[in-house]
C-alpha cells in the first residue's frame, strides 16, 4: 500500500514538473522571440502587401498594352489619310521639255495640304535627288523602287513628323510630312479610355478583397471573444461547428490542447488532495495519542 502511494505521488510530481517545464520553456520562447524583434503581421496587412503591387503591375501592364495598341491604331489610320495627298501630288507631275513639273495651282496645293490641327508640307525630287517642287527642308527619302510606298518618322525644322513617301513609275520621289498633334491626341484619348476602366476595376477588386477578408476573419474574432471571456479555470472545448473549414483544424488542435490541460489540471488536483489526505492522517494520529496521554 505504501509503495503504491509512493508511486502515485511520484507520477503526480513528474506530471507537475513536466507541466512547469513546458510553461517555463514557452515563456522563454516568447521572451526570445520578443527580444529578436519578431512581430506577427495581420492577414489584412499581408493581403495589402500582396494585392497592391499585383494591382499596380496589372495596371502598368494594361497601360503599356493600351499604349501600343493606341499607337498602332493612330499610326495606321493617319498614315492612310497621309498617303492620299502624296498620291495626288505624284499623279499631277507632268513631264515637258524643261523636265518634270507639278501641274497644280497654289490654291490646289493648299487645299490638298490643309489640316486644322497639324502642319503638312510636301516635296518632289527628281530621280537624281534635285528638289523640283515643295519644301527643301525635308530630309532625303529612303531608296524606293518605282511604284513602292513607305512611311517613316523624321524631323522637319526640329519638329517630329510622320512622312509618307511614294516613288512614281517615272522615278520621281514624292513626300508629304505631317506633324504629330492629332496622332498624339488620339493616342492619349485611347489610353485614357482604357486606363480609367482598368483603374476602376483594380480599385473595386481591392475593396472587394479587403471586405471579403474582413468577413472571412469574423469567425476568428468570435473565437477571440470567447477566449477573452473565459476564466482561467474554464478549460471546456470550443464550438467547432460554427467555424469555417479553413480554421477548423486550428480549433481542433486548440481543443486537444485544452483537453490535455484539463487532464493535467485534474491530475494535479488529485495529487494535492492525496497529499493533503496523507498529511492529515499522521497529524490526526498524533493528536489522538496526545489526548489519550
Amino acid at each position: 500500500m505504501s509503495r503504491a502511494g509512493s508511486s502515485s505521488e511520484r507520477s503526480y510530481a513528474d506530471v507537475a514538473t513536466c507541466n512547469a517545464t513546458k510553461y517555463v520553456s514557452a515563456e522563454a520562447l516568447r521572451t526570445r522571440r520578443s527580444s529578436e524583434g519578431i512581430r506577427n503581421r495581420s492577414s489584412r496587412r499581408r493581403l495589402l502587401l500582396f494585392l497592391i503591387p499585383s494591382l499596380l503591375l496589372l495596371v502598368l501592364s494594361a497601360s503599356a498594352l493600351t499604349y501600343f495598341v493606341a499607337l498602332h491604331v493612330a499610326t495606321s489610320a493617319y498614315d492612310r489619310s497621309l498617303l492620299d495627298p502624296a498620291l495626288d501630288m505624284a499623279a499631277n507631275v507632268r513631264m515637258d521639255s524643261d523636265g518634270p513639273r507639278l501641274a497644280l495651282l497654289k490654291q490646289a496645293q493648299e487645299a490638298l495640304l490643309y489640316d486644322h490641327e497639324d502642319t503638312l508640307v510636301f516635296q518632289i525630287r527628281a530621280p537624281g535627288g534635285a528638289v523640283i517642287a515643295g519644301d527643301d527642308d525635308l530630309n532625303l527619302p529612303p531608296n524606293l523602287q518605282p511604284g513602292e510606298r513607305s512611311f517613316f518618322d523624321s524631323l522637319y525644322r526640329g519638329q517630329p513628323v510622320r512622312v509618307a513617301a511614294v516613288r512614281s513609275d517615272n522615278g520621281l520621289y514624292v513626300q508629304v510630312a505631317e506633324t504629330l498633334h492629332k496622332r498624339n491626341r488620339l493616342i492619349w484619348e485611347i489610353l485614357a479610355a482604357g486606363l480609367v476602366p482598368a483603374l476602376l476595376i483594380a480599385t473595386a477588386t481591392f475593396v472587394v478583397a479587403w471586405t471579403g477578408v474582413a468577413r472571412g476573419l469574423a469567425p476568428l474574432a468570435s473565437v477571440r471573444t470567447q477566449l477573452l471571456g473565459r476564466s482561467p479555470q474554464d478549460l471546456h472545448p470550443l464550438d467547432e461547428h460554427r467555424t469555417p473549414d479553413e480554421i477548423a483544424p486550428a480549433i481542433e488542435a486548440l481543443n486537444r490542447l485544452l483537453a490535455q490541460l484539463r487532464e493535467s489540471n485534474d491530475m494535479q488536483q488529485r495529487f494535492l488532495a492525496n497529499a493533503a489526505h496523507r498529511m492529515r492522517t499522521p497529524a490526526a494520529s498524533i493528536f489522538e495519542r496526545s489526548r489519550e496521554t
